[in-house]
């Protein structure tokens, strides 16, 4: 067992972290609950799992300290996006088991789905083999193929023209990567590079990938 006290100083850095990242979560549930009670949320959970702060945040090495502060925001975020969602779930009346997530490669293919209109593609979205689980259903969309497009389509139009460009020739046009890379004059590896940063902004639009 850990033997942090109250007093000790690694508290008030896990308050300037919750702090920051209630703020951004409050603006994201907004309608559904507030920034203190995320933020208290968050410290409460880390509370009762000292042994996980020590091992995050109480490092000698400079560079093991820094990875570990890493790794506790991820940590503590998570926590924090757990609150929020089941403080919306209350709020709208449904289960927070009955969300559905956006897995990477879903959002793939509802992005070709979207720039196609190829509606046999429909089937392929939920694929299990693709999909990896049970798509699971959200009360007030009913797992809606329709809305989950129209998510995507437009988390993607928020990107950055270049971003738009390279994923549509890559998952509507299914350019190869040294075609794209020819087009804009980048390396393939970095066309790679591209792609997985712009398929995380899109899940990160949509409330994260999926935790499962």
């Amino acid at each position: 067992m850990s033997d942090l006290t109250k007093d000790h100083p690694v508290w008030q850095e896990i308050n300037e972290i919750t702090s920051g990242i209630a703020w951004h979560l409050s603006k994201r549930y907004h309608r559904f609950v507030e920034l203190e009670d995320i933020r208290q949320a968050m410290n409460e959970y880390a509370w009762k799992r000292k042994d996980k702060v020590s091992e995050y945040l109480i490092r000698e090495d400079a560079v093991e300290k820094k990875q570990g502060y890493k790794a506790f925001h991820t940590f503590i975020r998570r926590a924090g996006e757990r609150y929020a969602r089941k403080e919306k779930a209350k709020a709208l009346g449904y289960e927070l088991g009955d969300e559905y997530f956006y897995r990477l490669e879903l959002i793939e293919n509802l992005i070709k789905v979207a720039g196609t209109d190829e509606s046999y593609l429909a089937n392929q979205v939920f694929d299990p083999d693709v999909h990896g689980v049970k798509v699971k259903r959200l009360a007030n969309e009913g797992n809606n193929l329709a809305a989950m497009i129209a998510d995507v389509d437009a988390a993607m139009k928020k990107l950055d023209p270049r971003m738009q460009g390279i994923l549509t020739s890559r998952f509507v046009n299914d350019q190869p990567l040294a075609e794209i890379a020819e087009a804009w004059d980048i390396s393939p590896q970095r066309v790679e590079q591209l792609i997985a940063k712009g398929i995380k902004e899109i899940a990160d639009k949509l409330g994260g990938a999926t935790p499962y």
